[in-house]
C-alpha cells in the first residue's frame, strides 16, 4: 500500500538501500565500488609490526559526534590492516587499538569517494589502564565485568548491549 525499502547488495560494490512506491517511474541505482582500507600497523619508536591490533569504525555524524562501532570491529595481525567499509550513508573514520598502545584514529573518509584507501598507523607505547576491583569487605573481585566508556562510546546496562567496551578482572 505504501512505499517499501529495497536494498541492493552485489559482491564487490557498497551496498545501497533506497525507498520506492508502487506506480513511481523507474530508477536508476549505481553502486559504488567497494572501499577496501589497507596499510600497515607499527610500533612507533621501532618501526616493527603490531603483532595483534582491533580495527574499529567510526561514524562521523558531526564534527562533534563522532560514534565507535565497537561491535562491528575487526581484528588484524602481524601489522596487516585491512578493512571494508560498508556504511555509505555518512562519514566514517577508522581507529586502531592494541594492548599498551595508544590508539590512534585514521582521517575521516566516505565510501566510493575518491580519498586514498591506504591508511598506515604508527602507534606510540602507552601503560594499559589497570585498576582493581573491590567488593564490600575490600576484597578484590574476580572475573567482574569493566565497561569503560569514552566520548565515542558510551557504556550501555543492558543484557543486550553487543558494543560496549569491556574487560572482566582476573
Amino acid at each position: 500500500d505504501g512505499p517499501v525499502k529495497l536494498g541492493t547488495y552485489l559482491k564487490g560494490f557498497a551496498s545501497c538501500e533506497l525507498e520506492i512506491a508502487s506506480g513511481a517511474p523507474p530508477r536508476t541505482v549505481t553502486l559504488k565500488a567497494e572501499h577496501r582500507i589497507t596499510g600497515r600497523v607499527t610500533d612507533a619508536m621501532t618501526g616493527k609490526p603490531i603483532p595483534q591490533f582491533t580495527i574499529i569504525p567510526i561514524d562521523v555524524f558531526r564534527k562533534d559526534y563522532l560514534h565507535a562501532e565497537r561491535g562491528n570491529a575487526k581484528i588484524g595481525k602481524d601489522g596487516r590492516l585491512e578493512y571494508l567499509a560498508e556504511r555509505t550513508d555518512i562519514p566514517l573514520r577508522l581507529r586502531v587499538e592494541a594492548v599498551e598502545y595508544r590508539n590512534q584514529s585514521g582521517p575521516e573518509f566516505r565510501v566510493g569517494d575518491d580519498t586514498s584507501r591506504t591508511q598506515d598507523f604508527r602507534l606510540q607505547a602507552s601503560p594499559p589502564v589497570t585498576g582493581v576491583v573491590l567488593d564490600a569487605a575490600g576484597q578484590p573481585v574476580a572475573k567482574a565485568e569493566v565497561l569503560l566508556a569514552t566520548p565515542t562510546e558510551e557504556a550501555e546496562f543492558r543484557p543486550d548491549a553487543w558494543g560496549n567496551h569491556k574487560a572482566f578482572t582476573d
